[in-house]
């Protein structure tokens, strides 16, 4: 069983490169975005369009990688070429962090109102030489959010009390033993065992946001200790994973797939690490019976996922339309608010933000206040972690994790011989990709 669901996105310089070669070329007045999440569709047909009569064209291409090819043959036709674009957080750094004969995207500094955005989500998307090349609607904090109904069979009756149960990775995995313990008799419940999470790979979300640095500095690739375990007594990424696996303390499914979306709605899984939108588009989807039933608490480190930045391609005929809509989406602060309410999603705005929490419910999550607490995570986002190698290093990484946990070292006893295998599988897979990348040790 493998955990690699995505190739590595590679080829992104020459990507942003030939963003210069062509202009938009449509005369058609309607704005043309291409994106890869229903996001998009909801706000432009919902919000926007129906306040300013202009008509926006949504071009759901599924994934970042659809769009980066798409993008890259209509440039090399020129025509086609959309007025506006989204890039997920594991991209944006490519499109911004290059030189700005590499990037070709329109500067959004002229675009007012964005002195309340979250600071991280400017400065991933600000070229080397200050210019704003994307601009985001939403922060990305995250939390743990976990069935009532199985908490409760714990011993556990509060967010609060959750919380402290998960407060360190040591009472995390305390907590997957206890659940993996559980019995009652069949004529009570039928449940014999809780898996704390569906997939071993859950936590790493977590960890990547617990590091101190991005994963290259200076050209060198960064292996820390709080993911592959180093220091004796450190809680890492390595030891939780490897215990996770050798315990059965989760169900083995592969990360938002088949096994991980059935087990949202299963009796046997208590809970998710999962961001703001997560709530969105992976719970809420796929809870037809557990609805009301969940809650949320921090997770053991404050952290955050994802994310999806708007940019203009420069020179697009649609360029006035382009602005506007972006500023709209991203700055304008009934929107912001009235999508929050509605969505319970944190929009990047820390002025709607401190109005929304004051009484908001979430009736998927019993009526708690969830976006309260995420309000403090958001104080801790580590933008700085955000760099142009996350696509091709974080999928990598992922995929050692699973490669590492249930075939190269799921038996091996010697744990400094696992972690030096793990190590080693990871840093041989980015070197491959990556051979510039300098690896020291």
């Amino acid at each position: 069983m493998s955990h690699k669901h995505l190739k590595p996105l590679l080829g992104l310089t020459l990507l942003a490169g030939l963003l210069g070669a062509a202009g938009c070329t449509s005369s058609d007045a309607e704005l043309v975005v291409w994106t890869f999440s229903t996001e998009l569709k909801e706000i432009a047909d919902n919000y926007y369009t129906k306040e300013t009569g202009k008509k926006v064209k949504i071009v759901n291409k599924g994934n970042v990688t659809q769009i980066k090819t798409d993008l890259t043959n209509a440039i090399k036709r020129g025509k086609n070429i959309p007025d506006v674009i989204a890039l997920e957080a594991a991209v944006v750094a490519n499109f911004t962090k290059g030189t700005a004969e590499e990037s070709h995207l329109e500067d959004l500094s002229a675009i007012e109102g964005t002195e309340q955005m979250y600071p991280y989500t400017k400065s991933v998307a600000t070229s080397t030489d200050g210019k704003l090349l994307g601009l985001s609607w939403q922060a990305t904090p995250g939390g743990f959010f976990y069935k009532k109904s199985i908490a409760t069979k714990l011993g556990i009756n509060s967010p609060e009390e959750m919380q402290e149960e998960i407060s360190t990775w040591d009472k995390y995995l305390a907590l997957a033993e206890r659940a993996k313990n559980y019995d009652l008799e069949q004529d009570r419940d039928g449940v014999q065992s809780i898996a704390i999470c569906s997939s071993i790979v859950d936590p790493i979300k977590v960890f990547l946001s617990a590091r101190e640095n991005p994963w290259v500095v200076d050209g060198v690739l960064k292996t820390e200790s709080v993911l592959f375990g180093k220091e004796e007594g450190q809680q890492n990424c390595f030891d939780v994973v490897r215990t996770l696996e050798q315990e059965g303390y989760t169900h083995g499914s592969l990360d938002r797939e088949g096994g991980w979306i059935a087990d949202i709605d299963s009796d046997n899984t208590l809970g998710y690490f999962c961001s703001s939108w997560g709530l969105n588009f992976d719970l809420m989807p796929n809870a037809k019976t557990t609805k009301g039933d969940w809650q949320m608490c921090k997770a053991p480190v404050d952290y955050f996922k994802g994310g999806t930045w708007l940019s203009v391609v420069q020179n697009c005929p649609n360029k006035a339309t382009a602005m506007d809509f972006i500023k709209y989406v991203t700055t304008n602060p009934d929107f912001l608010l009235k999508r929050g309410q509605e969505t319970g999603d944190f929009m990047n705005s820390k002025a709607v933000m401190s109005t929304l929490v004051q009484d908001y419910s979430c009736e998927f999550l019993g009526g708690q206040n969830h976006l309260k607490m995420l309000y403090d995570v958001a104080e801790n986002i580590n933008g700085k972690l955000i760099s142009p190698y996350d696509a091709t290093i974080d999928a990598e990484f992922n995929s050692a994790v699973g490669d590492y946990a249930q075939a190269i070292c799921a038996t091996d006893d010697d744990v400094e011989n696992a972690r030096k295998k793990f190590k080693a599988s990871f840093v041989n897979a980015v070197k491959a990709d990556l051979p510039a990348i300098i690896y020291k040790g």
